[in-house]
């Protein structure tokens, strides 16, 4: 999850209670970054090492966690834990909260998220596409041979970071998380509203 590509007017989403809480002693949440159909989505600090993170909450009080929702989101997302793939988001920990509701933490990516890039750029040339495809491809094809599917792929779940040799190196997110939504049994994940697909610059 990236640090640079959520929402920063916290006003957008109204008074939250959960800021400056502390899920289970070890995650202190500091600001909204976003929100969507699986929850909200802040930057929150890890202890006692003081590590900028994302934790996500995927259950508004109204809908609160049974003992049987618990156990299916630990069931789903221990798969998903085990995932150690260079371009997948580092799951950190996963429980539920004080206030009943399922969370996952996971490593901060500086970097800002495809569908941002492709609301800028409005297009990619073909030989960008290619290069961002295969990193996509390896992260999915890793999951896939452990066993996870990405229930809900779209560029929303894709980000960028800039490091030394390759200022587009991909991470995929949010693999798991879809499984464990109230509404997954009952009906897929809406499209994704952004563009569908990288288009190719014309020659």
């Amino acid at each position: 999850m990236s640090s640079n590509d959520g929402l920063e007017d916290e006003e957008l989403f109204g008074p939250d209670p959960r800021l400056g809480s502390v899920i289970q002693g070890r995650f202190r949440l500091e600001s909204l970054l976003g929100q969507g159909r699986s929850g909200r989505v802040y930057r929150a600090t890890q202890f006692p090492m003081n590590r900028p993170v994302v934790v996500k909450v995927l259950m508004p009080p109204a809908q609160q966690a049974t003992e049987e929702v618990v156990r299916r989101f630990g069931v789903l997302i221990a798969k998903s834990a085990r995932l150690s793939h260079p371009h997948t988001v580092t799951l950190i920990d996963y429980g539920a909260s004080e206030r009943r509701e399922l969370f996952i933490a996971m490593e901060l990516v500086p970097g800002p998220s495809l569908a941002s890039l492709l609301d800028r750029e409005g297009s990619l040339d073909w030989e960008r596409t290619v290069r961002l495809g295969l990193q996509m491809a390896r992260s999915l094809r890793d999951a896939h041979y452990n066993g996870v599917i990405h229930r809900g792929f779209n560029p929303n779940n894709v980000f960028l970071v800039e490091g030394d040799d390759d200022k587009d190196f991909v991470k995929v997110s949010d693999f798991g998380v879809f499984g464990v939504l109230p509404t997954d049994a009952s009906r897929p994940p809406p499209p994704c509203r952004r563009r569908p697909s990288m288009r190719l610059r014309r020659w």
